[in-house]
């Protein structure tokens, strides 16, 4: 992708900053509430979080990759539970495995404001 320099005003500027500081708070805001949440999901709910069959999230939680909090219900059928905490830290654990080209704030300011 070719980077072409863009002018822009003092007051787009301080906006920019504006917008990229509130980003950082949200995100440790955010962050720290989960870490601090106690909170269980399902293996249902954990499903759709992670965006995982079945069968995979349980390989995970079998491989040791996934902490999962087993139980057995009324029927004595294995069942799971999954802590936010420890859904979100599986999920960095993923992330950083990856190689993302993420956008830089700044770009996509830009090209919400439609600036050349």
């Amino acid at each position: 992708m070719e980077t072409k320099n863009i002018i822009i005003t003092n007051a787009e500027k301080l906006i920019l900053e504006k917008l990229q500081s509130l980003e950082r708070k949200l995100d440790s805001i955010i962050e720290e509430k989960a870490y601090q949440s106690i909170e269980e999901i399902s293996l249902h709910r954990a499903e759709r979080l992670l965006r995982m069959g079945r069968a995979k999230i349980i390989r995970e939680v079998e491989k040791g990759n996934l902490v999962a909090i087993p139980f057995k219900d009324k029927n004595h059928k294995k069942r799971y539970r999954f802590r936010i905490q420890d859904i979100i830290e599986f999920q960095n654990k993923r992330s950083t495995k990856r190689n993302y080209e993420v956008e830089p704030a700044e770009n996509i300011c830009k090209r919400i404001f439609g600036i050349e």
